[in-house]
């Protein structure tokens, strides 16, 4: 069998979840582990999920419809709305 730690899953198969609100998107990462879980069992690979993590797990990405245009106005824009609530985020974590 072929062990791969956490770290090194990204590398091998990106694990993305789509667009997802609150506590699905926790719903959609464990469904999709599961599945990825029994397609690698398929090829005799076995993942495992203890540490240590190198950090990266777990990032979030978000993109609204204008940024795909590649005009940076909308993330500065963004990240200006985002950081008058930073202390209300961080208090969720």
């Amino acid at each position: 069998a072929i062990l791969i730690k956490p770290s090194a899953i990204e590398k091998i198969e990106k694990n993305e979840v789509g667009s997802s609100i609150g506590v699905k998107t926790t719903d959609d990462l464990l469904i999709s582990r599961y599945i990825l879980l029994h397609i690698y069992e398929e090829f005799n690979i076995v993942v495992a999920f203890e540490g240590p993590w190198n950090g990266a797990g777990a990032h979030t990405n978000f993109s609204i419809k204008a940024m795909p245009d590649g005009d940076m106005k909308p993330i500065e824009r963004s990240i200006r709305k985002l950081s008058k609530h930073r202390d209300h985020h961080k208090k969720s974590l």
